[in-house]
């Protein structure tokens, strides 16, 4: 299960066969300082598929 924010996120995860499972707290980085586009700024870039992970 997982709840995500723009912020933070908070992961559990249970193995029911193993009998293990994790608590994940992230908190994003609030000093960032780089230059971000605007959301709706995509223009012609290009859309790429991603299959397995790998960007094709």
């Amino acid at each position: 299960m997982e709840y995500r924010r723009r912020t933070y996120s908070v992961l559990l995860r249970f193995n029911p066969v193993l009998e293990i499972g994790s608590f994940n707290l992230q908190i994003s980085d609030f000093n960032w300082t780089g230059d971000a586009a605007p959301f709706d700024d995509i223009g012609d870039r290009e859309i790429r598929a991603v299959e397995q992970g790998i960007i094709q």
